[in-house]
């Protein structure tokens, strides 16, 4: 089970102290390796379910604006080193704009 924790301090300098004096302390028994890439991924099964409402939505013929293309991408990879944030949090979050019931 997952705990959070929430404080309120009436100054920047006690929020400081505050956090400073907290003992965390986990229970590693049974834990699993960390997945740390897209392979890793792919190999334990470990997949966020993006909701079909977010998924692309293909505008046109993409197979006749390919063969049309003056230039075409035969092949890539893309990587991505660390992102700070990517290991702080275990989902990300998606805003879509909705103009009508802002």
């Amino acid at each position: 089970m997952c705990w959070r924790s929430f404080g309120c301090c009436e100054s920047q300098k006690l929020a400081d102290i505050a956090a400073n004096s907290t003992i965390v302390d986990y229970d590693i028994e049974n834990l699993e390796p960390p997945i740390l890439s897209v392979e890793d991924a792919v190999k334990r099964s470990s997949f966020f379910e993006v909701p079909p409402d977010l998924y692309p939505k293909h505008v046109g013929d993409i197979s006749k604006g390919m063969a049309e293309a003056d230039h075409k991408i035969l092949s890539a990879e893309l990587k991505l080193g660390s992102q700070y944030y990517f290991y702080m949090e275990t989902q990300t979050a998606l805003a879509v704009p909705d103009e009508d019931n802002c």
